[in-house]
């Protein structure tokens, strides 16, 4: 388990209606160093429902890391 940095809250860098894409995008930045978590992971795959707010994912990362992370997925 990747943990967030303690002294700051995690940012929501992306959002996603598909676990799939989310878990590439939690893969790649873990792959360069950036920690991160995924919120909403298991609400997204129960309900399925991608218009509904509550079901969205989100990837989250320290404030610290949003500059270099955001340039990482834009590749």
């Amino acid at each position: 388990t990747t943990t967030m940095d303690a002294t700051s809250s995690p940012v929501i860098l992306r959002t996603f209606s598909s676990d799939i894409e989310a878990n590439i995008a939690l893969g790649v930045l873990r792959a360069n160093g950036i920690q991160c978590v995924l919120e909403n992971e298991l609400m997204s795959s129960v309900l399925a429902i991608p218009s509904a707010s509550y079901c969205t994912i989100k990837l989250l990362v320290n404030p610290s890391d949003i500059e270099v992370a955001t340039k990482i997925l834009d590749k």
